[in-house]
């Protein structure tokens, strides 16, 4: 990676930091990088995606029941059975196989745990719902995909006022669907997926106005704060 711009690392480093030091994971995106457009060429969200179609079987047992539980912050035995395309899975066993990114400790120091998905399967959700999954979880992922790219644009250091509100409208409409509009957790997950809550997109306007020099009005109409926000 010695001889890419700083750029293009930034990308490659972010995958890796999405994979959560999954060894399987991390095995598979160093195989991704051997063809030359995802090293040199591949946006964020579009590497991101090479990466989550190429993770069959280790993530073969995404399911919208998987995606469920973590998005909706429910705490769950480690013993408790969830249904997956391949069969009946515990919640301890999809923690080893890397479909939650928990770490597991020895069953006299817990019994319960709240759940997390990594980026990468969130990604590899909205892939496999294209060809495979029910109509509920095809409608969810799609707007998975949405939030996702979006975030993908923030990284992309994209300055625009319009695009965080599609993004909190997306992420609304999402609890919808998982919650029938019980959305009580809202600012919790928000932070458990480090998404762009208000206090981060203030902190990354600040931040690129400084580095850009932009004088760039955000705030035309469908505003979401006031200039002296920012």
């Amino acid at each position: 990676m010695k001889d890419l711009e700083e750029d293009r690392v930034y990308v490659i480093r972010k995958v890796i930091s999405n994979c959560n030091g999954h060894p399987k994971t991390l095995e598979k995106f160093c195989e991704v990088l051997n063809d030359d457009i995802a090293l040199k060429t591949d946006h964020l969200a579009s590497l991101t995606e090479r990466l989550a179609t190429n993770l069959q079987p280790s993530l073969g047992r995404i399911s919208l029941s998987v995606v469920k539980m973590a998005l909706l912050e429910n705490e769950e035995s480690l013993t408790c059975e969830i249904e997956t395309p391949t069969g009946t899975s515990t919640l301890k066993d999809l923690i080893s196989f890397g479909m939650y990114v928990n770490s597991l400790t020895s069953v006299n120091e817990t019994l319960n745990v709240d759940t997390t998905l990594s980026l990468i399967a969130l990604q590899h959700f909205y892939a496999s719902s294209k060809v495979k999954q029910s109509e509920d979880a095809s409608a969810i992922s799609m707007i998975l995909k949405r939030l996702l790219d979006e975030e993908f644009l923030f990284e992309q250091e994209v300055l625009d006022g319009k695009l965080f509100k599609r993004f909190h409208r997306n992420w609304e409409l999402l609890y919808r669907e998982l919650r029938k509009n019980t959305i009580d957790k809202h600012s919790d997950v928000m932070d458990k997926y480090d998404l762009m809550t208000k206090k981060k997109y203030q902190e990354h306007v600040r931040y690129l106005r400084n580095k850009l020099g932009s004088q760039t009005d955000l705030y035309e109409e469908g505003r979401f704060y006031d200039k002296s926000a920012v």
